[in-house]
């Protein structure tokens, strides 16, 4: 009794192998069946050249989108790096413009600077 006791139990423990000529254990359910209508009838429409033609152009669009999409974030964030770069550079471009204002005003009050200036202005007047 007991040999029988264990086979049966090591029956109940072994999975069944189905093989693919058994029926479906569930059928489909309505919402299953819809979808998969659905799916049919959507590959034989890309068959069409019309729908053929759309898909085409809605993939082009899709890459132009994402090409403005692309370059508009590249935009705003320059836009963004700018603001404090422009921050950090004012204080130097600053500097920068003192010192040549400072410099342009010591060439221009130069006095031999301007004893030349004129001593070729009178060369020039004076010859013609």
């Amino acid at each position: 009794m007991k040999v029988m006791e264990l086979k049966f139990k090591l029956k109940k423990r072994i999975p069944q192998v189905s093989s693919s000529m058994q029926p479906l254990q569930k059928p489909l359910t309505k919402r299953t069946s819809k979808w998969v209508g659905i799916c049919l009838l959507a590959m034989a429409a890309t068959r069409i050249y019309y729908v053929q033609e759309m898909i085409a152009a809605l993939v082009i669009f899709s890459v132009l989108f994402l090409a403005v999409a692309m370059m508009a974030l590249v935009v705003f964030l320059l836009d963004r790096a700018s603001k404090n770069i422009v921050a950090w550079a004012e204080v130097a471009v600053v500097r920068v413009g003192h010192w040549a204002a400072c410099r342009v005003e010591d060439v221009v009050v130069w006095p031999l600077w301007a004893r030349l200036a004129s001593r070729c202005l009178k060369q020039h007047t004076g010859n013609k």
